[in-house]
């Protein structure tokens, strides 16, 4: 079921090491899978450019509760909706490419519309 969506699926273990990549996480990282999996997470954010997705897992983590943010990848130059989630193995991390959305936040507003 998670090798079929296009959002990138990443399943992390308690220590932190990379257990699950779908597919689709080769448009965010620009590699196959197999070079993420069983990687330790420092690693992998390391080369991702997104440090502050990953100071939100580590307070996922502690917190056990679900958040959620936008991040920037310069790497890859789209703009990524990061959904963290604890489960009894450790995190479950959802990328969704939000750049569209993004970009028509930032189109100014024309002067007969109202903001």
């Amino acid at each position: 079921m998670l090798e079929g969506i296009t959002d990138a699926v990443i399943i992390l273990d308690h220590e932190g090491t990379v257990r699950y990549a779908n597919r689709a996480t080769k448009w965010l990282w620009e590699r196959p899978r197999e070079d993420l999996i069983g990687r330790p997470t420092w690693e992998v954010s390391a080369e991702s450019s997104m440090p502050d997705l990953w100071r939100e897992g580590l307070r996922t983590v502690c917190d056990r509760a679900p958040v959620s943010l936008e991040a920037y990848c310069p790497p890859c130059a789209m703009w990524v909706e990061v959904h963290v989630s604890p489960w009894s193995g450790g995190l479950a991390l959802v990328f969704t490419d939000v750049t569209e959305r993004k970009q028509a936040e930032q189109q100014p507003v024309g002067r007969d519309e109202i903001p």
